[in-house]
């Protein structure tokens, strides 16, 4: 599968994007994102290699803010699954 790589996964807060973060988090930087921060947190908790932001997939603002924050924080992602149920 994937190992050394920096992965983003949009819905990441419950359900398959949360399972997917906490698996690829094993040889992984994984970052999740989604609307409810308390869900992204509890994901977040289970592994030092995951790292949230709050943002709605379906707000192209917030998109765009989610990008130039990820920017500026001078991550470079290999691989983005979009796992939002937009």
């Amino acid at each position: 599968m994937f190992t050394g790589k920096t992965i983003l996964i949009t819905g990441g807060g419950s359900g398959i994007g949360a399972a997917l973060a906490q698996l690829l988090s094993t040889s992984n930087r994984v970052i999740i994102c989604g609307r409810k921060e308390d869900n992204l947190k509890k994901v977040a908790s289970a592994s030092n290699n995951i790292s949230y932001y709050v943002a709605e997939m379906a707000v192209i603002g917030e998109v765009d803010n989610l990008f130039n924050r990820i920017a500026g924080d001078k991550i470079k992602l290999d691989v983005i699954f979009n796992n939002a149920g937009v």
